[in-house]
């Protein structure tokens, strides 16, 4: 799905063959216009954008949840912004602070060691604020939302998970 897609939740169903135990690695973005952070810039609508993920990983041939995300999974935030968050409110982004970390080389090979990167940080439906499909997916209990420590402030990260370890 695309991150420019003015939607609240987008969601995506994909099949795969993997034989456990497999990595799952996902880059995450939430939409932003800049790197300033701030998304629908110079009109009404210009805010920090907030982000969030969810997922479950199903066994198709039993019908068994295998994965699903949680605070289990590693995260490396690769791009923050607006790190001084009043720019939200400013006619000119440009004053937006960012950072942007080089995306490891090889980040998503089974071998690569993500132990350094944090656990995912888990919000609730209510804390992220999912609509527009997010209730019509019957979710397995275990499956959070999962971002980085800052719902608005980290915009691109990625995410991995060792699964049938």
């Amino acid at each position: 799905m695309p991150i420019t897609t003015e939607r609240s939740f987008n969601s995506e169903t994909f099949t795969f063959t993997a034989t456990a135990p497999f990595t799952v690695a996902i880059e995450a973005k939430d939409y932003k216009e800049t790197d300033s952070g701030l998304e629908y810039i110079g009109t009404g609508k210009q805010q920090m954008g907030d982000g969030g993920l969810i997922a479950q990983i199903t066994n198709t041939e039993n019908g068994e949840v295998v994965a699903v995300t949680d605070s289990s999974w590693s995260a490396l935030v690769v791009q923050r912004a607006p790190l001084n968050t009043a720019c939200e409110q400013s006619n000119d982004p440009t004053t937006c602070e960012s950072e942007t970390l080089d995306t490891p080389e090889n980040w998503t090979s089974a071998d690569f060691d993500s132990a350094p990167w944090a656990s995912a940080t888990e919000w609730t439906a209510d804390e992220v604020g999912p609509k527009e499909g997010y209730a019509d997916v019957d979710w397995d209990a275990g499956a959070k939302l999962i971002w980085g420590s800052d719902l608005k402030v980290d915009n691109t990260i990625l995410f991995r998970k060792e699964v049938g370890e």
